[in-house]
C-alpha cells in the first residue's frame, strides 16, 4: 500500500496555521527591532495637528489615543501617528485619555525620525508595548505545538 506524501486536511489546516502565526512573530520581532534602534533615532521638533481617543480597538470596549502630529524631515513635511512601536496601546478609557491629553493640539512635541526614511517617526523611541514579549512567547509556543503535530502524525 502506498503513502501519499500530500498532506492530509487536518495536516494542511496546521501548515496554513504555522504559516500564520510564523509571519505574525516575524513582523512583530521585526516591529520589535524597530523600536529599539529607534532610540538612536535624530530628533526634531513637531507639532501635534490631532489628538483624541479612538473607541473599539482590537477588543470591544477598549480604547486608544490617537495623537497625529506634522515634522520636518528630507526637505519635506511629514505626518505622523505612531506613538510608540508595537499594537495600538487599547486600555481603559482613562488611560488613554491621560496620553491625549499629555499632546495638546498644536503643543510641540520631541519626534525621533528614521534617518534612512524621513517617513517613519515615533514619539515615544525605544519603546515598545508592554508585555511584547509573551506575545512572542505564546506565539512560539503554538508554532512548536504545531510542528510536533505536523512531525508525529501519520501520513494517511
Amino acid at each position: 500500500m502506498r503513502r501519499s506524501i500530500l498532506p492530509t486536511g487536518v495536516q494542511l489546516a496546521v501548515l496554513l496555521f504555522l504559516g500564520f502565526v510564523g509571519l505574525n512573530f516575524c513582523l512583530g520581532a521585526f516591529d520589535y527591532y524597530k523600536a529599539r534602534r529607534s532610540g538612536d533615532w535624530p530628533q526634531v521638533d513637531g507639532r501635534v495637528v490631532r489628538s483624541g481617543v479612538v473607541a473599539g480597538c482590537r477588543r470591544g470596549g477598549s480604547f486608544a489615543p490617537e495623537v497625529r502630529y506634522t515634522y520636518p524631515g528630507g526637505g519635506r513635511t511629514h505626518t505622523g501617528n505612531r506613538w510608540r512601536f508595537g499594537s495600538a496601546p487599547c486600555g481603559d478609557e482613562a488611560s488613554a485619555r491621560a496620553i491625549a491629553a499629555s499632546h495638546p493640539v498644536g503643543g510641540v512635541v520631541r519626534v525621533s525620525v528614521n534617518p534612512d526614511d524621513a517617513s517613519e517617526s515615533v514619539l515615544r523611541p525605544g519603546e515598545v508595548q508592554p508585555y511584547a514579549w509573551l506575545g512572542f512567547a505564546v506565539q512560539a509556543l503554538m508554532f512548536a505545538a504545531g510542528a510536533m503535530f505536523i512531525v508525529r502524525s501519520p501520513h494517511a
